[in-house]
C-alpha cells in the first residue's frame, strides 16, 4: 500500500501543476476571440496499405477542485464515452499504388503491459514507452520526424504521462510540454490537432479507428480548420485500460 500511496502523492503533484497551466492559459484565453468550428469539410478516405508481416490506474477519492481553497477550478478531466463509429479501407500495396489517394503503415505496433496494478508504477506508463520505441525502430524514424501525433487523452493525466512514454519529456515533467507550447498546433510537435477525445468523444471501439482517419486527412491535406501544414508523418498511440494494451501507428501519405 505505500508504494500505491506514493505513486497516487506523485500523481497528485502532477495534476496540481496542469491546474497552474490550465489556470493560465485560461486567463491568455480570456482576452481571445474563439476561432473558427474546427470542422473538416468531408471527403473520400483513403485507402490504406498494410504491409506484411506486420503490455486501471489507481485512482483516490478528490474534492473538486473548486471546494479547495486557493485551487482553481478545473474542468472534468475524464472524456465522455458515447455512441460513434470510424471506417479505414484496408487494402494490399498493390491496390493502394492503383487509387488516387492512399496512406500507407510505416509502423503498427502493439505491446501488452501487465493488467494487476500492483506489479506496475502507475505514474508510468512503460507499455506505451515500449510500443513507441518499437514504432520507431520497426519504421526507422525517430520523434523529431513526425509532424503530429494523434494520443489517446482519456484522461487528462493520461495525456501527460504519453508525452514522457513517448520521449516528448522527462519523467514528471509531461505538463511542461503544454506550458511551453510544444504541443500547440503551431509547436514543434502538435499534438491532438482534432482535440483528441476531449472533443470528439471517446466511443472506444471507434476511437483507435477514427484516430487513424484524422491523421490520414492531416495527410491528404483535407483536415479544414484542424489541418497542419506541410503534414508528412502522423504518429498515433491508443489504448485499452490504463495503458495496458497499447497500440502505436505511424502513417505517411503513398498517393
Amino acid at each position: 500500500m505505500a508504494g500505491i500511496e506514493q505513486h497516487l502523492a506523485t500523481l497528485e503533484q502532477r495534476i496540481r501543476r496542469l491546474e497552474q497551466i490550465v489556470e493560465q492559459q485560461l486567463g491568455k484565453a480570456s482576452a481571445v476571440a474563439p476561432g473558427a468550428s474546427p470542422t473538416p469539410a468531408s471527403s473520400p478516405a483513403p485507402a490504406v496499405a498494410v504491409p506484411a508481416g506486420l503490455r486501471g490506474a489507481a485512482s483516490a477519492p478528490r474534492p473538486p477542485s473548486a471546494a479547495r481553497p486557493g485551487r482553481p477550478p478545473m474542468a472534468a478531466t475524464q472524456i465522455l464515452g458515447l455512441s460513434g463509429a470510424a471506417a479505414l479501407v484496408l487494402t494490399d500495396l498493390e491496390t493502394a499504388l492503383a487509387r488516387d489517394k492512399a496512406i500507407v503503415f510505416r509502423a503498427a505496433e502493439q505491446v501488452n503491459d501487465f493488467l494487476p496494478l500492483s506489479r506496475r508504477d502507475i505514474t508510468l506508463f512503460e507499455g506505451c514507452e515500449m510500443a513507441w520505441k518499437k514504432a520507431f525502430a520497426s519504421s526507422g524514424l525517430s520523434l523529431e520526424d513526425l509532424s503530429l501525433v494523434e494520443t489517446h487523452d482519456c484522461f487528462t493525466i493520461a495525456e501527460l504521462l504519453e508525452y514522457e512514454a513517448m520521449g516528448l519529456a522527462e519523467r514528471g515533467q509531461g505538463a511542461e510540454v503544454i506550458a511551453e507550447g510544444v504541443s500547440a498546433k503551431d509547436g514543434k510537435l502538435p499534438i491532438n490537432p482534432s482535440g483528441g477525445l476531449k472533443s470528439k468523444g471517446h466511443p472506444i471501439g471507434a476511437t483507435g479507428v477514427s484516430m487513424h482517419a484524422l491523421s490520414a486527412m492531416q495527410l491528404m491535406g483535407e483536415a479544414g480548420d484542424m489541418q497542419i501544414e506541410g503534414a508528412t508523418l502522423a504518429g498515433i498511440f491508443n489504448m485499452g485500460g490504463a495503458a495496458v494494451a497499447n497500440y502505436t501507428s505511424i502513417l505517411e501519405r503513398l498517393r
